[in-house]
């Protein structure tokens, strides 16, 4: 689990706090899958499957898909390096950078503990000696104001995708050498559905640019490829 004890920033204990230099992706190692938004899917598309999840309030979210196993991220090796020329999603990015949601539901930017620098004389600080934000605690507000706004136009895209009933339930079976897997769980857009849209409805998902985010998500699914290829040489490595 990436955030597993986040503060709000504008917490008494930030006001001094230096944050370590976060060196590689070990935080994400135990994440088989990552929320991804539609500004990214064209960058994740080209390396990483995305698929569509839906949890138990009905709420659907769109993933890629890191790993065939729970809690093993392909993507990162024994010392947190990240697979060359495959994605990092934002969400991972933004570590140790989050939002935690208030008491009254509002939504505030916060910090992971585990990312405090324990030295005072070592990491950057949050705020200088005058108490304004430093670049370094500006530049991450910045990536999660534009985060938050990715995942609102990602919210809409599904609403739109769930409002004409085109997920459909999808299991992906794999296999590499003797070893079989099964992912389930798992939605794609069904290209049936789509091919049967009404015609002004298609129009419409042709000039709001959402069909070409239909598109990119069924040509990533070929992916799904690339986990097994990132398996086998994860197994390979680990037997020599």
């Amino acid at each position: 689990m990436m955030f597993q004890n986040p503060i709000a920033i504008d917490d008494q204990r930030t006001k001094t706090t230096k944050v370590r230099q976060i060196t590689g992706f070990s935080h994400a190692a135990d994440m088989h899958c990552c929320a991804v938004t539609v500004d990214e899917y064209e960058r994740a598309a080209r390396s990483l499957p995305i698929v569509f999840i839906k949890d138990n309030n009905g709420v659907w979210t769109s993933m890629c898909m890191l790993g065939m196993k729970q809690d093993v991220n392909l993507c990162v090796d024994a010392d947190g390096n990240w697979a060359p020329n495959t994605y990092v999603p934002a969400w991972i990015r933004s570590y140790p950078f989050t939002f935690i949601r208030q008491d009254d539901n509002t939504l505030v930017p916060a910090l992971e503990q585990a990312a405090f620098s324990l030295d005072p004389n070592e990491g950057t600080p949050l705020y200088n000696e005058a108490g304004e934000p430093t670049e370094f605690m500006n530049a991450a507000l910045g990536f999660l104001k534009e985060y938050h706004e990715a995942q609102v136009r990602t919210r809409r895209f599904l609403m739109h995708m769930e409002k004409h009933d085109l997920f459909e339930q999808i299991y992906a079976d794999l296999k590499v050498g003797e070893e079989s897997f099964r992912l389930a769980g798992i939605y794609r857009l069904d290209e049936a559905k789509i091919a049967k849209l009404p015609a002004d409805v298609l129009a419409e998902l042709m000039t709001t640019g959402i069909y070409r985010l239909i598109a990119t998500h069924l040509m990533s699914l070929s992916n799904l490829d690339t986990l097994a290829a990132l398996y086998k040489q994860r197994s390979n490595y680990s037997a020599s």
